[in-house]
């Protein structure tokens, strides 16, 4: 049997937070600029400006980050 088609999105939000969840807190993305590099890179959605966004304002809406200035702070 085929994988369902959420294995091979690229646009798996919930994927994409795992794995950020699992690098270790010294080692995620530090600043606004190099969280939304990891988010293109990860979910392959790289020059699509809006959905990086999308993506970046849910991480703050479930309260996984927060911004200070320039900078990223996860809780």
């Amino acid at each position: 049997m085929p994988p369902g088609p959420c294995e091979y999105s690229p646009f798996n939000p919930d994927k994409m937070l795992q794995q950020l969840t699992s690098i270790p807190k010294n080692k995620r993305p530090k600043t606004i600029a190099t969280l939304k590099n990891h988010i293109a890179s990860h979910m392959r959605i790289q020059g699509n400006d809006v959905a990086i966004q999308n993506q970046f304002q849910q991480l703050i809406a479930d309260n996984v980050i927060r911004i200070s200035g320039d900078n990223v702070q996860y809780n």
